[in-house]
This record gives C-alpha cells, structure tokens and sequence, in this order.
C-alpha cells in the first residue's frame, strides 16, 4: 500500500504504534523499526524522522555523556554506519 501511495505523489507520514501480536498478545511497533523495513524494500534516497530531540544519539539522550550522531550512511547490505 505505501508503494501505491508513493506512485500517486504521496508522501506517506508513518508512525510506531500499538500494535496485535501473536505472541505476546499486544506490543509497540516502533517507527525506526518500520522505517528500516521500508527503506530495505523501498530503497529511498532519503528517510526523514521527526523525533521530540535535537537528533540521534549514541544513547539516550538524557544520559551523561550522550553523544549527538553527526552522520549516518546506510550502505548495501552493510548496515549503518555512524
């Protein structure tokens, strides 16, 4: 469905949510998790999340220490690369 969505002009907003689960009963879907199965798929140029933070961290960011990620490249079959 968002291929369709994507062929029409559209640019789809996708969010984390609750979700059914067959093992566990019910859990949260999380938005990275589902962007990470779309650009796998779909393979985009460029994956925009909108987070309540000032942007990616190499851990949360009301730790001590937290580091603000600079840049992450995404290359064929390697995974990220911060």
């Amino acid at each position: 469905r968002v291929r369709e969505l994507l062929g029409t002009g559209c640019v789809p907003a996708i969010h984390g949510d609750a979700c059914i689960d067959e093992i566990q009963g019910a859990s949260i879907l999380s938005g990275d998790t589902l962007m990470t199965l779309l650009a796998e798929e779909l393979r985009p140029k460029l994956v925009v999340f909108i987070t309540d933070v000032p942007g990616v961290f190499d851990r949360p960011p009301d730790e001590p220490g937290a580091t603000l990620v600079p840049r992450i490249s995404v290359g064929a079959g390697r995974g990220p690369k911060i």
